[in-house]
């Protein structure tokens, strides 16, 4: 997806985020800061949505890299 704002953002953002075959496991942490890393320059809020299960053992080392270079925001979903 690429970056930009605006409505059209807006729908693309909730379109992925409501389709169930987003989901499911097998989703590296450290993989997809590092791709968010090299696009963002300046500084920039992140969201991140998850339940953080199943997560790589050192996912928090990313985390702390873009809370030092990011505004972060961490959201915890439980849903059975």
């Amino acid at each position: 997806m690429p970056l930009n704002v605006g409505r059209k953002m807006h729908y693309m953002i909730v379109k992925d985020l409501s389709n169930v075959n987003n989901y499911g496991g097998n989703f590296d942490f450290g993989r997809s800061l590092n791709l968010l890393f090299s696009f963002l320059k300046m500084r920039a809020v992140i969201i991140i949505i998850s339940d953080f299960i199943g997560l790589s053992e050192n996912w928090y080392k990313y985390l702390r890299i873009a809370s030092q270079k990011y505004e972060v925001i961490g959201i915890m979903v439980r849903d059975p």
